[in-house]
């Protein structure tokens, strides 16, 4: 698994879209489109307007960040400081190194959401609210949460989903691949699980984000109680 400190200490993305944060039926769909929990992870939900670009999302992001956690100040629960490899206090140049990456794929001056509904004069607010998710990858847990997902991602035959994930995980991390497509986290945690290993391989994120490996073409039933041990440990 990437070590954190080949990345920014924050990993920011959009995980949903609440079309009418007035609608509850709004929210809740949103919530049931399946927002991975990450451990630590702080979620956001931000306002976006039809005009609004990239750059814009990322400022009001920021603003956001400032006001809920001002310098210095310890956040309690989400993002907690205390669970990383540092113990250090997320500063507002962690916020900014890991803003310069969110949607890394796309420009800053395309529209965040086109199809976002206009500002609400009589309610003042913005209808469309973009569910944007903060994760803390110093923190163990929440990375290796977030490299199990890539891996169930994979598995379940998505392969452009680049921006959800770190530039870093797609350089550095593999898994073993055994000859039915399944994905683990390592050569170990197959065969713990039963799994037959013979002709099987460790394959880059990489490749697997290239489609350079078949899916498997079924619906993976194993378990991923493999979580516990660490990539390539």
């Amino acid at each position: 698994m990437t070590s954190p400190t080949s990345e920014p200490r924050l990993f920011i993305r959009p995980v949903g879209r609440i079309d009418d944060v007035s609608n509850m039926e709004s929210i809740l769909a949103a919530e049931k489109n399946g927002i991975p929990a990450i451990t630590g992870e702080l979620l956001l939900s931000v306002p976006v307007l039809p005009g609004d670009t990239l750059s814009d999302t990322k400022d009001i992001i920021m603003t956001m960040a400032e006001v809920r956690m001002p310098e210095g100040l310890m956040p309690r629960g989400a993002l907690d400081p205390k669970m990383t490899e540092t113990g250090q206090n997320y500063t507002k140049k962690d916020w900014e190194d890991a803003l310069k990456l969110y949607c890394r794929s796309r420009a800053d001056t395309e529209i965040t959401d086109p199809s976002a509904a206009r500002y609400d004069q009589d309610a003042e607010r913005c209808p469309t609210n973009i569910i944007v998710q903060v994760i803390p990858i110093d923190n163990q847990s929440a990375a290796l949460d977030l490299y199990m997902e890539c891996l169930d991602r994979f598995e379940k035959g998505e392969r452009d989903f680049s921006d959800l994930i770190p530039e870093g995980y797609l350089e550095n991390d593999t898994a073993f691949r055994c000859v039915d497509g399944s994905l683990w986290s390592r050569e170990e945690a197959a065969v713990d699980s039963g799994m037959d290993v013979e002709g099987g391989e460790n394959v880059s994120f990489r490749d697997l984000m290239n489609g350079t490996y078949d899916a498997p073409g079924y619906a993976p039933s194993h378990s991923r109680e493999e979580v516990s041990m660490a990539p390539g440990a």
